[in-house]
């Protein structure tokens, strides 16, 4: 079942690039959205895409593109707020600069679903930053990997 909806999700994001390759798909707990990590491969850098999928009626957004990031792939997740409205993407390889830090990982991207505002901690982004006071209003999280694989390179 997870590997027919990983597959569903990579034929409903038509645009990828034969080159390209999912290294993780995370569905929120109601099942109303999913987020796709999308390595571009045979690049000198590792640089990946965020896609983000409306399950009601497939409409599918590239809502990030990486700058040049760290390797190895495979060492981020997505975790969800329980009213599914937002997701922040971790990870322990990402180039942040003094952005907050849980345990080993840090908090790289924060996207917010009902408003499509994203800010990055990016040091190679000149995009709004956010701290863990961002994620203080949620009442809880949750993680749900459909997906996850490191990419042949």
């Amino acid at each position: 079942m997870r590997r027919a909806a990983a597959l569903l999700s990579i034929l409903l994001l038509g645009c990828i690039r034969q080159e390209d390759e999912p290294s993780l798909i995370s569905q929120s707990e109601d099942k109303a959205y999913r987020v796709t990590i999308v390595e571009h491969l045979g690049r000198m850098d590792r640089n990946f895409a965020i896609w983000v999928e409306r399950m009601r009626d497939g409409y599918t957004t590239n809502i990030f593109e990486s700058p040049d990031e760290g390797r190895p792939i495979g060492t981020e997740r997505i975790i969800w707020n329980r009213e599914h409205t937002q997701f922040v993407l971790v990870g322990r390889e990402f180039f942040v600069e003094n952005g907050p830090r849980i345990q080993i990982e840090t908090p790289y991207l924060l996207y917010d679903l009902p408003s499509g505002k994203l800010w990055c901690n990016a040091a190679q982004r000149s995009a709004p930053r956010f701290t863990l006071d961002n994620l203080t209003n949620w009442t809880g999280s949750y993680e749900n990997d459909v997906h996850r694989a490191i990419p042949s390179r």
